[in-house]
């Protein structure tokens, strides 16, 4: 197995199984008072992740998943800053190019129910006020926190090989590819998609370019 394949492994099953805080094996959440589950990650299914019901097409997929915003909870609980993640991460460690995607769900089918979106530039807009650029960004940065933590366990090279691991930053849209919505998105997303990773790709985050996808195909592209 590749070496990056490995680290990638042994990050998913500490991160799965290890407590972030062992002093204090119990983080409450302040605002509700309900415990928080003192790991790293939690996996689901990616449609559990959507919480509005109507989307179908999020709701439906089954591909597993990393959490990331319970990631950020739990790691804001334990005094860590609070930043602003993505929806999820999937480790790509089924392939010869192993991979970290970092998903953010976002609907298009709700822009076009917008009435103040009446031209593409209007769309784009629209795109641009996702934050996207943000979310990758700290994102990145909570990965960092997690990768580093003391109660991961992971050695030098471990952490040297996760940091040259390529990372893809993917929107995740409800609506399908080949269908007249998915080409004028794919061409809206391409014209702006310098703006929505501003990290750079020669960063020692190894940041790939942003690419959008599509909830039609999503389970398949990852069950291949």
């Amino acid at each position: 197995m590749d070496v990056k394949n490995e680290t990638l492994e042994k990050i998913l099953i500490n991160g799965k199984k290890n407590y972030i805080n062992t002093a204090k094996r119990k983080i409450i959440n302040k605002k509700t008072g309900e415990e928080i589950e003192n790991v790293f990650f939690t996996e689901k299914s990616l449609g559990d992740l959507e919480k509005d019901e109507n989307l179908t097409c999020f709701t439906q997929l089954k591909v597993k998943v990393i959490d990331f915003d319970k990631t950020e909870e739990r790691l804001r609980e334990n005094k860590v800053r609070s930043r602003k993640s993505c929806d999820a991460i999937k480790f790509k460690t089924d392939t010869n190019k192993p991979e970290i995607h970092f998903i953010e769900l976002k609907s298009i089918k709700n822009i076009d129910k917008d009435t103040s979106v009446k031209t593409s530039e209007d769309r784009i807009n629209k795109i641009r006020s996702f934050k996207f650029d943000k979310k990758i960004r700290d994102s990145i940065m909570i990965m960092s926190e997690v990768i580093e933590h003391k109660n991961m366990k992971l050695t030098t090279d471990d952490i040297e090989n996760y940091y040259s691991t390529p990372k893809q930053p993917i929107l995740l849209l409800d609506i399908n590819k080949d269908g007249q919505d998915g080409f004028k998105f794919t061409l809206e997303f391409l014209s702006i998609r310098n703006e929505l990773t501003k990290i750079g790709k020669n960063d020692a985050h190894n940041l790939l370019d942003a690419k959008p996808a599509y909830c039609g195909n999503f389970d398949e592209k990852y069950n291949n």
